[in-house]
């Protein structure tokens, strides 16, 4: 649970469950490789964690744990859940991609 109440573990199952059905069907893989760098995931999770949404460790790597609270935010803040960091999410967090 983050401090916003919200069970990420659930979120990700049911992201995930979703993903891999949609992708499945388009015949792209699981998980596909992300654009990130470990100085910008930094910047997200500590963002994150200002906001209530807690990422566990700064680590710098879009771990599960990340992911589900990029999609808790995304939740949070009615924008498109994809579990990424676009142009949207960065907005809403307010930092520079």
């Amino acid at each position: 649970m983050c401090a916003r109440n919200i069970d990420i573990y659930k979120i990700l199952v049911r992201y995930r469950r979703r993903c891999f059905c949609q992708r499945a069907s388009a015949g792209a893989a699981l998980d596909d490789a992300d654009d990130l760098t470990g100085t910008l995931v930094k910047k997200v999770q500590a963002k994150l964690k200002e906001l209530g949404f807690d990422p566990g460790p700064k680590d710098g790597k879009l771990g599960p744990m990340t992911e589900a609270v990029v999609i808790a935010f995304q939740l949070y803040e009615s924008l498109v859940v994809d579990g990424e960091v676009g142009p949207e999410t960065a907005e809403a967090l307010e930092i520079g991609l």
